[in-house]
């Protein structure tokens, strides 16, 4: 199920509070507003966290961009210094010890969050990080404990703010349904619909969600037969010498780019390129003699094709026939619909592609393949539905949370830009690292 979360504070991020007693030069005075000023550790952890809540950690952002999020925290952040000082007034600032306890609980819970993404995004790019060095760079960035608090603090009087000045309204379907496919289908469809690179980048290798998914998907399923005992005795050794000439391969290649950037004559990068055409056609050579060796098992393959086809016209159903004749059990789970094939994706490739497109409708059996695995029989299990994703009860209330959100941020937004004229604001920017 695709997760819709219900937005806080001011579109990016949770715009955190504290305020200066005394400006030390350690930590000096950014933005000064009313009776309230916000220093530089808590400006430049906002502009980050603003980053990590796009996916991005801020190191990796070029220079416009962490200008546009420097400026747009920045107007954010006297937004949230028009609150305090109205809340202040309105003698409605402060929490009680219960509501202070509840906020240092969620506080926990997003420090302990935000350490769990650094230690796995460091793990997943290959890099030796101990626990320690996790909480220490999460405090070298200024994601403390006391800034989630803080984070969470303004939140609760942006919701103060709510209430003691902006309507609230049930929103109709219509309504619900309009913000819905302005807000979350329409950004996707945009960003996908013309780019199934992108989308399965995105969405099959790396998790995202989108709540638009392009025409033309279908769910293919299969069936793993192995291949005979002969044949893999033939293959083994051809396989054997397959592995070491693509190391080959390798070595030459890379013998011959280290060459080509320092070169002066091409003409001396000849042997090198020679050798390189050589192990390439060597493998070429190993590769038919192994396809040819494997290819004896295609009429073991077929034979269970044959029977799966037959099988299942007499009323079996392909995840019954995965149970019998799979060892690796991939489909075995009938909560499996299949794995996505598009005919523009360009993560099928080679003879798996083929067999995929050459299945044109549900219910088809493609004739068997042959890959490393063993030999695989592809079924065209159903289509995927195109389009906005459909929403689920739980999912629509939320969207219409959000709806009833975005209406009145608009209107205390509209408050706070009459306000403003209200207080003296200072502010310098150049205090900021932007590193």
């Amino acid at each position: 199920m695709k997760r819709i979360t219900v937005f806080f504070l001011l579109l990016l991020v949770l715009f955190p509070w504290c305020p200066v007693l005394a400006e030390e030069a350690e930590d000096p005075v950014v933005i000064r507003l009313g009776a309230f000023s916000y220093p530089r550790s808590l400006v430049e952890f906002t502009m980050h966290s603003a980053a990590d809540q796009n996916g991005v950690y801020w190191e990796v952002l070029e220079p416009e961009e962490k200008e546009a999020i420097r400026d747009a925290v920045a107007e954010q952040i006297v937004g949230i210094g028009i609150i305090e000082n109205k809340l202040q007034e309105l003698g409605k600032h402060d929490f009680t010890p219960a509501e202070q306890e509840l906020i240092r609980a969620s506080a926990q819970n997003q420090y302990d969050a935000s350490w769990q993404r650094l230690y796995r995004y460091a793990t997943e790019q290959g890099v030796e990080i101990t626990e320690k060095e996790v909480s220490e760079w999460l405090d070298s960035m200024g994601y403390t404990l006391d800034m989630f608090r803080m984070s969470l603090e303004a939140a609760e009087r942006q919701f103060r703010m709510f209430d003691l000045f902006c309507d609230s309204f049930s929103p109709t379907d219509d309504e619900i349904d309009a913000y819905y496919l302005e807000n979350y289908v329409e950004p996707d469809r945009e960003k996908y619909e013309n780019n199934i690179a992108l989308y399965e980048q995105d969405v099959f290798l790396s998790g995202s969600e989108s709540f638009f998914t392009p025409a033309g998907y279908r769910l293919v399923k299969w069936v793993v037969v192995p291949y005979p005992k002969e044949v893999e005795t033939k293959a083994r050794p051809i396989n054997i010498r397959f592995t070491l000439e693509e190391a080959e391969v390798t070595a030459a290649f890379n013998a011959l780019a280290a060459a080509a950037a320092t070169v002066e004559d091409f003409n001396d990068l000849k042997p090198l390129r020679e050798a390189y055409d050589q192990a390439g056609k060597k493998l070429k050579a190993t590769e038919t003699e192994l396809l040819e060796a494997l290819g004896q098992g295609l009429p073991a393959a077929q034979a269970v094709k044959d029977k799966i086809v037959r099988q299942m016209a007499e009323g079996m159903t392909f995840d019954h026939a995965v149970r019998i004749y799979d060892e690796t059990q991939a489909f075995a789970d009938p909560e499996n619909r299949g794995t996505p094939f598009h005919p523009d994706s360009p993560n099928w490739t080679g003879n798996t592609y083929q067999a995929a497109a050459s299945l044109t409708e549900p219910g088809q059996i493609a004739d068997p393949i042959l890959t490393a695995e063993g030999m695989y029989i592809f079924y065209y299990a159903e289509d995927m539905i195109g389009g906005a994703h459909e929403l689920s009860k739980e999912e629509r209330d939320l969207v219409a949370q959000n709806a009833v959100y975005a209406a009145r941020l608009k209107q205390l937004k509209e408050l706070l830009e009459t306000w403003k004229q209200e207080y003296e604001i200072t502010m310098d920017l150049s205090l900021l690292n932007m590193e």
